[in-house]
């Protein structure tokens, strides 16, 4: 796929911002998972291929989300709680581009952490391969991310040694700017 406009990379990075200081606020232990971790091991940042964000969080903190959805909702973030299984949050920044995350539950029973995601695939991990969750640098902020990276990434399905970052649009243009025309 191709990598996102600017504006949409800002937006992106805008609602991590908002959903880690959310978080962080309500006592939410949680961590970036999936492709916006890979973004994070990649980029240190934002990953430029995707359109949506996802973290993880423990079940138990549920009703603590929950009890935020009108203060969400009159911030211009609204809050789904689909199938008891994962949240969708959606707001639209800069009052035009619309941005949404998935907070996928977890629970965790005999060190084993499982979750299903959007597409309803479960995943399970090692407790200790996501615990301790550390911070780590991501573009001007901080975010939390599992103990294990490379282990949690690959049991999402993300296959570290085969990864293509290409575009085709950034090779013409790069062709482009290198040639002189008469």
């Amino acid at each position: 796929s191709e990598p996102l406009e600017q504006k949409y990379l800002i937006t992106n990075k805008y609602f991590i911002k908002i959903i880690n200081d959310l978080f962080d606020y309500l006592s939410i232990e949680y961590t970036i998972i999936k492709n916006t971790l890979l973004g994070q091991k990649i980029f240190n940042g934002v990953n430029i291929f995707e359109e949506f964000n996802e973290f993880l969080i423990e079940k138990n903190n549920i009703k603590k989300l929950l009890k935020e959805k009108d203060y969400l909702k009159s911030n211009y973030i609204d809050l789904h709680f689909i199938d008891e299984k994962y949240f969708l949050l959606e707001t639209r920044i800069f009052n035009e581009l619309k941005t949404y995350a998935y907070i996928y539950i977890f629970d965790v029973d005999n060190d084993i952490i499982t979750f299903c995601d959007k597409t309803n695939q479960v995943f399970n991990f090692k407790f200790y391969d996501v615990y301790p969750i550390q911070k780590n640098k991501f573009e001007e902020f901080e975010v939390s991310v599992p103990n294990k990276i490379d282990i949690v990434l690959k049991q999402t399905g993300v296959k570290l040694d085969y990864l293509i970052l290409k575009s085709n649009k950034m090779i013409v243009k790069k062709f482009m700017e290198e040639k002189t025309f008469v």
